[in-house]
Order: C-alpha cells, then structure tokens, then sequence
C-alpha cells in the first residue's frame, strides 16, 4: 500500500507551552506496488520495461502530491489554520475541482511545483528562476484581472504575455526568453501530470538575441600576466584568480572554491578535479605551468574572499593597465528598440570573461577538440558549445586556411 505523508509544520503544545508534539497526515492513496518496483530515494514507481504501468501511476502521485500542497496554499490564503484533519477533509474538493481540468490555474500549478521543487531539493538556481517567472505571472494575471487556467494557454496569452514583459520591464530579449522557457517547462510539467492536453504553447517562440560577449586572446592574457604587481597585492591576487578561470574554464562559483583536495598528480602532469556548483557535475581538467605555478604559490589555497561584483570592477582595473583598449561596439535591444554604443575593451572584462576565454582560446587551437571541452565547460550540445566562442570573420578565416579543404 502506498500512502500520503504530508509534514507541514503542525504541532500541538502537551502539558506546557514548550513542549510540541508535531502531527503530520498521512492517509492511503489506494494505490498499492510491489516493493521492488518503489524507488525509495524518490518516492515514486520505477519506471523499467518490467513495470510500464509505473508512468501512469507516478502521474497519479504526482496529482495527489500536488493536490495536498495546493490545498494547503488555499486554507493559507482564506486566513484557516491546517491541520491533519481538515487538510484530509479539504483535500477531496481539490481533487475533485482539478479533474475539471478548472479548478488550478497557471499560477497556483506553479506554487505547488516549486514547493514540490523544494523538498526534492531541486537547484537553488532552478528554484530562483522559476520564483521569478511566477512573480511576473501573477502581476500580469493582475493587470489582465484574469486567473488563466490551462485551456487558457494559447498565443493570445504568448502576445499579452510578451507585450507585459517589454512594457514593464528593462529586459533584453534573452531575459524574456529565459521567462518563456520556464513558463513551456511548468506545462510540460503539467501535460506530463495529465492537468492538461493543451500543447499550443510548444509553439511559443522563446526570444533569442546572440549577446556581445568578448574573450581574450593569448596575446592578451600574457600581457595581463606580464604586469608587474609586485607594489599591488590587491590586482596581484585578482589577476591569479582570473588567470585560474581563463586556463580551467571553470566558472567564478567553481575556480573561487580550488583547494589542494582537487589537485591531482597524473605521472608527470597536474589535474584539477571538481564538482561543479550549477551543474553538480565531476569535470578533470588538465593543467597547464602557468597555473600550477599559481597554485603553487599560495600553498593550495588561492585568495577566493571576495564577491562576483567586486572581482568584476577590479578586473576592469587591471585591464586598463594592461592596455586592452580595442574599441568594441555593442549592440542591446530593450523593449524592441535597438541602441549601439563604443566601449574599450577592458571596460567589458568580467570574471565570466575567463571561461569565454579558455573555451575560445582552446577551440582556436584545435576546432576538433570541441566535444572534448564540452566535457570541461558542461554544454550539451555542440550547438550551444559554439555559441560560445567568440571569433571574428578573420579568425574564423584563418582556422578554415588549415583545413585540407582549404590547402
């Protein structure tokens, strides 16, 4: 038998008022599993050949798992205190409303899936995006006065849609998109959860404008390298760390996290072997003198205590001094009007610039080598890796000189 435990924080004072007892609710689902088919880590069937019926019964979990967190979030905004008893007497009015298919709207699907979110202990980051996009859900249901249901997700809510976001907000076109990215997630969510067969949001286009992003060339890093520091301990210790990110790849969060532990001895040659903090993914990654030397120099443990921000204005600093004054035009869009501005190069330097460089710098010495970074920088497609490196018409040009077809 499976049942529904439910803890949300109840509890009743015994004897004084510093003693609680907490009280959950559990209740049968009437659903029943063989135990070898329970993934006890999920708490959901296994889905395997041998148990196809696994789907649809996790479909029907997940519709209760939903149903009890909405109807918590309902008796919160009536001002009612939940208890086991009456979120199991309220619990059948919301499973009967939602099997109309009427009865959860957009917004209230999307609360129980970022709460469900929690306790899975999805990605903070995920999270935090998702919480966004819901933000703006709700002021533009405010401002249409509508609650939007599933069958209410069409392309006139793409346009209305669309229209609050370049009204009421400074977003550039890939700040928008990233909004109609989550939004087509949560319903894939809830087509995958049978709330709806609506699919006429898989035809929404998600906004995509290619940023003006640069990288440092070799040329370039060794003139940062060649800087003497020796009476700045201050831009010493940034361009070490930067260096660090723009020979590994790694992100900020990652390479301002390098200790001797992730270091490796490979015969005559060094590793760096780290978990990463977006992707929670294992990456090795060869190292080259330069940053052996570096790492050497603090013992292993490198000067990580600052933040993004600062890193990013002192960057800029030590890319004024080292004379990376090319002049760089950008382009921005913002609500559907196009601006250009010249800026010197070193004004652009930020610390993601680090991984543009290692990935463009490391593609320009051998193009064939794009799925082995991939495994370094964490893309999954060669197509999104490529979006990443940043060559010009004429470098492009060289590297195709090279090639047999071109000799």
């Amino acid at each position: 038998m499976i049942y529904l435990v439910y803890t949300f924080g109840y509890y009743e004072n015994e004897y004084s008022t510093k003693c609680k007892s907490y009280k959950r609710l559990k209740l049968s689902t009437g659903e029943k599993i063989h135990p070898k088919y329970w993934n006890k880590e999920k708490n959901r069937a296994r889905t395997t050949s041998s148990f196809p019926e696994g789907t649809e019964l996790n479909a029907r979990l997940d519709q209760l798992d939903h149903a009890i967190r909405e109807t918590h979030i309902r008796l919160k905004r009536k001002g009612i205190k939940a208890t086991p008893d009456k979120l199991k007497d309220e619990l059948p009015k919301t499973l009967g409303e939602n099997k109309e298919n009427n009865g959860i709207t957009l917004f209230r699907f999307f609360e129980n899936v970022i709460a469900q979110g929690k306790d899975q202990k999805q990605s903070p980051r995920t999270l935090k995006n998702y919480r966004c996009t819901l933000n703006h859900v709700l002021r533009f249901c405010k401002e249409e006065r509508k609650e939007y249901h599933f069958e209410d997700i069409d392309f006139i809510f793409y346009d209305k849609f669309m229209k609050y976001l370049n009204d009421n907000t400074p977003f550039a076109p890939n700040s928008v998109g990233k909004h109609v990215s989550v939004i087509k997630a949560i319903l894939n969510k809830a087509v995958e959860r049978k709330y709806t067969n609506n699919l006429e949001y898989k035809g929404f286009k998600v906004p995509y404008e290619e940023p003006d992003m640069i990288y440092l060339n070799e040329e370039e890093l060794t003139r940062i390298q060649n800087l003497n520091l020796n009476n700045n301990k201050r831009l010493d210790r940034i361009r070490d760390l930067f260096l660090i990110g723009c020979y590994t790849g790694l992100r900020f969060s990652d390479f301002t996290q390098i200790d001797e532990n992730n270091i490796k001895k490979d015969g005559n040659n060094y590793v760096l072997q780290i978990k990463t903090q977006k992707t929670n993914q294992v990456v090795v990654i060869p190292l080259k003198s330069i940053i052996v030397n570096i790492l050497q120099k603090y013992n292993y443990n490198i000067p990580n205590h600052i933040s993004n921000q600062k890193m990013n204005s002192y960057l800029k600093e030590l890319g004024k001094l080292a004379e990376i004054n090319e002049n760089i035009t950008i382009y921005k869009t913002r609500n559907n009007e196009r601006t250009k501005e010249i800026l010197k190069k070193w004004e652009l330097i930020c610390t993601h610039t680090a991984r543009r460089s290692f990935a463009t710098n490391a593609y320009k010495s051998s193009p064939d080598l794009s799925y082995k970074l991939m495994k370094i920088t964490g893309h999954k497609t060669e197509r999104n890796f490529l979006r990443y490196i940043r060559i010009n018409s004429e470098e492009n040009a060289k590297l195709l000189m090279d090639s047999p077809f071109f000799k």
